[in-house]
């Protein structure tokens, strides 16, 4: 009997470990078109909030890159990224954090950066591209219609200055 009882133990734990493991993989695949997590932060506390879409260049390979930050609730890893995109072209690029097996959940807020990058196939068929985390349930910020040359040309540019800015302000700090 007692083996009875770990087999059906192991029969229900496995899956809920397997999903909290992979279900960022599965998710990015099932629901949309999975894009590369280049780096995350670990969570930034005592931070003041900053706009969620920091940065923005196209790199040379023509893929779009993101620097940005937003709030999560959890500091646990972050999840792949996917795209999601609907017939008319409108983009969400979801965020999220690893499933976790928690007993007690602790919701505290604080901010991490993360940097991502959505090969050219992808986001050059987007009229526009927003963001949503699902950590905090949030539509974080407005749509970037990343389709109009001139804007894309105009992030860009503010891009390059924000960080010209910010390599100053460090140069001159005692």
């Amino acid at each position: 009997m007692n083996l009875k009882k770990r087999n059906i133990f192991l029969l229900l734990f496995v899956p809920i470990l397997a999903y909290c493991e992979f279900s960022d993989e599965i998710n990015s695949r099932l629901y949309g078109t999975a894009v590369d997590l280049v780096s995350a932060s670990k969570p930034i506390e005592d931070s003041f909030f900053t706009p969620n879409f920091v940065h923005m260049q196209v790199a040379p390979d023509n893929s779009l890159r993101l620097a940005l930050r937003a709030p999560f609730y959890d500091s646990g890893d972050i999840a792949r990224p996917y795209l999601t995109v609907d017939d008319a072209g409108h983009g969400v690029l979801h965020i999220d954090v690893k499933r976790q097996l928690q007993i007690v959940g602790k919701k505290c807020e604080f901010q991490r950066q993360l940097v991502i990058q959505i090969p050219a196939q992808h986001w050059q068929k987007l009229n526009d591209l927003a963001l949503y985390n699902h950590n905090t349930d949030d539509a974080a910020g407005s749509s970037m219609p990343i389709s109009d040359r001139a804007y894309l040309h105009a992030k860009q540019h503010e891009s390059v200055q924000q960080v010209a800015w910010e390599k100053l302000t460090e140069s001159q700090s005692c």
